[in-house]
């Protein structure tokens, strides 16, 4: 007889948490349906700081200005991604859209965004090419120190709606049957400890948030060095 209530009593907290996450413990509802939780793993790691690696290990090589600023447009694409999953979820009664439909879905969906979340990710991005101008980064005022806010911002930008776009496309997505919810884990944990596997509704099942998160710090990288490259000021 006490089962049932404490499982009312959760499914009810689940459900004001992701109505009012701020005020609500949103925390513990996004860790639900999030693929990784606050707690950050390996793969997090490598997949949101590989690329950034990578690029200083070419640029201690090569001393190459574009590979200097994709190195600034692959934190940017990141830091972008974490502030506007931050701010977006957190924010007070927020409201989120599919980015391929524009249909309207619940904060947390793969593949929504928002306006906090949109602004929180330019802002992120701004705030990795402000950190450079603090250590006087000659190349930055050589290319303009509005033109490389202005790159490096929309580099973050971009980067955060192409991987919201993998995220409402290909990334796996399944149904956790325990609390009726799309989530993004393979598999849910019941009441009783047992381990659930979840069914897969949509996308493809190799393509993980880590997987995502590397396309999206490719991208941020790719258009900073792009620019950089094709402006030809620094050859």
């Amino acid at each position: 007889m006490g089962h049932i209530p404490r499982l009312l009593r959760r499914k009810d907290i689940i459900e004001l948490s992701s109505k009012y996450p701020a005020a609500c413990g949103g925390v513990l509802y996004f860790d639900l349906v999030f693929e990784k939780g606050s707690q950050r793993d390996a793969g997090q790691v490598y997949a949101n700081g590989g690329i950034a690696w990578v690029l200083m290990v070419i640029f201690s090589l090569t001393n190459n200005p574009a590979v200097f600023f994709a190195y600034l447009g692959t934190l940017a694409a990141v830091q972008a991604d974490t502030w506007a999953t931050e701010i977006g979820t957190m924010w007070p009664n927020p409201k989120a859209w599919l980015v391929t439909t524009f249909k309207e879905v619940p904060v947390g969906t793969s593949g929504g965004v928002s306006v906090p979340g949109t602004s929180g990710a330019f802002l992120g991005s701004l705030f990795i090419c402000a950190s450079a101008m603090l250590v006087n980064v000659k190349w930055l005022s050589d290319f303009g120190i509005l033109q490389s806010f202005l790159l490096i911002g929309f580099s973050g930008l971009l980067a955060s709606l192409v991987d919201s776009f993998f995220g409402a496309t290909v990334q796996a997505q399944y149904f956790d049957p325990i609390r009726e919810k799309v989530t993004e884990r393979t598999h849910s944990i019941a009441e009783d400890g047992l381990l659930v596997e979840n069914r897969l509704i949509k996308g493809t099942p190799f393509v993980n948030n880590d997987l995502v998160n590397t396309l999206c710090a490719l991208s941020g990288s790719a258009l900073a060095y792009l620019v950089i490259d094709n402006v030809h000021l620094f050859h």
